[in-house]
């Protein structure tokens, strides 16, 4: 898998949890909604690529290596939000962390399932 389509899959992931989030509290006016829920964590997510690629020379494509990037995704958005005058409860932290490393963690292990799979063919 490329690093582009990586990146773009994980950008995917956050807008998604932003829209399941937003859809289960009955927000209104979804997508801009979305947008605003979203950002934050859409700036830890690149923080997060930035920081791991800068760190190993490579793009975060399996799961171990895109935990720092689920991680400084959910401080990073939880700081953003935060400095913005934004919720930060402990329990949304905890279901943000949840939910974000279901999915960003998530589908890496499928792909890898995936890709064992055909090679095991």
């Amino acid at each position: 898998m490329r690093a582009r389509t990586a990146y773009l899959l994980d950008c995917a992931a956050v807008t998604l949890f932003a829209a399941v989030g937003r859809a289960s509290h009955g927000e209104e006016n979804p997508v801009f909604g979305v947008l605003i829920t979203a950002w934050p964590f859409l700036v830890g997510l690149t923080v997060g690529w930035l920081f791991t690629f800068g760190r190993t020379h490579a793009a975060p494509l399996g799961v171990r290596a895109a935990v720092p990037v689920w991680l400084v995704t959910l401080l990073g958005g939880m700081a953003v939000r935060a400095l913005t005058g934004r919720g930060v409860a402990w329990s949304f932290v905890l279901v943000a962390g949840a939910v974000l490393a279901l999915l960003l963690l998530g589908w890496r292990w499928l792909e890898a399932r995936r890709t064992a799979e055909t090679a095991a063919d």
